[in-house]
């Protein structure tokens, strides 16, 4: 039972299936610098934009609307997917079946049997001293291993993702095949998603290195390669914290892509599995997804929105409902509408998620369907219902274990959703343990005076304060509290959950200093916290007005109680304390 929206966004391997169709091809430009990277981020932030519907019902439509779409091809793959190999066939031809069905095993959803016929290929090869060292066949065993990364990370297993995408490298570097820089980028990708920043770094920096010292090429994917490279660089940085720099370089991506659509290309071209059209999108889907969590990030929700239901759309156009890309493009619209406080919008988004995921095949403890699980816990986290938060994450954490235990350690266990959840619950004791190893580790990553960081740090200093362990809290509450006061007005665009949980952790504080009789310590959080008491109360009554949703108008409610209490705490100056009474 861990998480509620996030702790590392999914990576993707859309991309990552496409690196394994841009071969040998690189271009001769650069990847994208910093200083670029922050222009167009400056750009895009000026310009003005059209603010998103306030309801998902025009995305129910597009769904019911593309039902249909891609359905002739999902029957063809079933029926491939069905089929029995040929029982005269060589042991080329039957290697050449396993990797067929596999493909189309991969495109409706059975990722069990792809990855089964997918590790036949190779074994049919090798069993008759069949070593194919093509680049350009399918039977090479560096595109079986590409294949295997993508069936791995939809069954939830990224560890494995990890591992098949590092065999790819290092099978494509013992051929002769590794001067292609999109298999760093890639590798980069992968060691991101699993938290293995630094590893992703290094492999950056080789895509940074090879992107100007491989050979030149003229084939249509070379603006692919290097807007993959482009891709993976931002999306590090992202994870590291550094959403408005990582905004330039996706922003940048999907500028890549668009003019390259519009270049005058033969979309048809098809040199593996995908056409040039099919890579220009699923792309460009991933980066818009990407784009979405890194505006996110900064509290930029409207945008985050538009980001999110540009690759709904293209996702629909090309792959229909019924598509793991599709469910993915809602999951990343669902995360901005749970962060503006529509929950009901977000449980609709979540029964259209789990429907599509149901639908092909996605199976229990696969990272896609615990993103929903973990949104579907995090509206119950928002109404105060902890007992059904925790059962939902401790569902979740037994499927994650059981499918893939290091995913469920990466992506899961240091949410800051499950730490509340399980202070809240009355596991204070697995509360602690958990939070002080993932503190820890962001700790390292971020630096002391991230908001994440405070944050974590603040929910350790609660669970030590429902353990008794008073000195510890107290010292966690007073390293945490000024970030998150001193922050407040950055992150306020964040979502509804953050500021639920600064809530929670005030109040926490507050109880403790009102149990130790310390009311001096609490005189800069009500003077941070008083501003403008007009404008406050303006915001208040409005807020109140606005929420029509009842779920919205009780945690509206919620948090102005927890100001309320703030605003309170000048009496305690009055009452005075035995260890504060006689100085005051």
């Amino acid at each position: 039972m861990r998480l509620g929206t996030k702790t590392w966004p999914p990576a993707t391997t859309c991309l990552l299936a496409l690196l394994v169709l841009t071969g040998c091809q690189q271009p001769q430009r650069p990847a994208v610098s910093h200083d670029e990277a922050k222009k167009i981020s400056a750009e895009f932030e000026s310009a003005s934009f059209e603010a998103p519907p306030r309801t998902v019902a025009d995305v129910e439509a597009l769904l019911d609307e593309n039902a249909q779409t891609n359905w002739t091809r999902l029957n063809a793959d079933r029926g491939l997917a069905d089929s029995a190999p040929p029982p005269t066939a060589g042991p080329r031809d039957q290697a050449l079946f396993y990797r067929n069905r596999a493909k189309a095993a991969l495109y409706v959803g059975r990722y069990t049997q792809a990855r089964r016929d997918l590790n036949l290929t190779p074994k049919t090869l090798r069993s008759f001293g069949i070593h194919e060292t093509d680049n350009g066949s399918l039977l090479n065993e560096a595109h079986v291993h590409a294949d295997l990364a993508h069936a791995e990370q939809f069954s939830g297993r990224l560890s494995k993702w990890h591992y098949h995408t590092m065999q790819r490298l290092k099978v494509s570097e013992r051929q002769g095949h590794d001067s292609n820089p999109s298999i760093y980028s890639a590798a980069a990708i992968t060691a991101a998603a699993i938290g293995r920043l630094d590893e992703a770094a290094a492999h950056l920096k080789t895509v940074k290195w090879k992107l100007p010292n491989t050979y030149e090429s003229n084939s249509p994917f070379a603006t692919i390669t290097d807007a993959i490279a482009v891709a993976a660089e931002g999306r590090l940085l992202d994870l590291q914290g550094r959403h408005a720099e990582a905004e330039g370089y996706l922003r940048r991506n999907v500028d890549m892509i668009r003019r390259d659509r519009s270049s005058g290309k033969d979309p048809n071209y098809k040199p593996l599995r995908y056409s040039l059209a099919e890579a220009w999108d699923i792309v460009e889907i991933e980066c818009l997804n990407w784009l979405s969590e890194s505006l996110l990030g900064q509290g930029r929700l409207s945008e985050a929105e538009l980001a999110a239901r540009g690759s709904i759309k293209l996702s629909l156009a090309r792959f229909g409902r019924y598509s793991p890309y599709t469910a993915r493009a809602l999951n990343s619209l669902n995360r901005t509408v749970i962060a503006q406080g529509r929950f009901a919008d977000s449980r609709r988004l979540n029964r259209a998620i789990f429907e599509i995921l149901e639908k092909v095949g996605v199976p229990p403890g696969a990272w896609e369907r615990a993103r929903v699980q973990a949104d579907m816990a995090a509206n119950r986290i928002l109404n105060g219902d902890w007992p059904r938060a925790h059962q939902i994450l401790g569902d979740l954490r037994d499927e994650m274990e059981k499918a893939d235990a290091a995913t469920f350690q990466t992506h899961l266990r240091g949410d800051p959703n499950y730490g509340l959840t399980l202070i809240k619950s009355g596991a204070a004791i697995e509360a602690a343990n958990t939070l002080v190893d993932e503190h820890a580790r962001k700790l390292e990553l971020l630096g002391a005076k991230h908001y994440l960081v405070a944050e974590l740090g603040g929910l350790l200093a609660m669970a030590r304060a429902a353990l008794g362990e008073t000195e510890a809290a107290l010292a966690g509450f007073r390293a945490a509290v000024p970030i998150l006061l001193q922050r407040s007005r950055a992150v306020a665009g964040v979502g509804a959950l953050q500021r639920f949980r600064r809530a929670r952790i005030l109040e926490a504080y507050l109880d403790l200093l009102a149990e130790r009789g310390l009311a001096a310590e609490a005189f800069p959080i009500a003077d941070a916290l008083k501003g403008s008491t007009v404008q406050s109360a303006m915001a208040a009554a409005a807020a109140r007005a606005a929420a029509r949703d009842p779920e919205l108008a009780d945690l509206v409610r919620r948090e102005q109680d927890a100001q309320k209490q703030v605003a309170a705490l000048p009496r305690l100056r009055r009452t005075g304390t035995p260890e504060t009474g006689a100085a005051q």
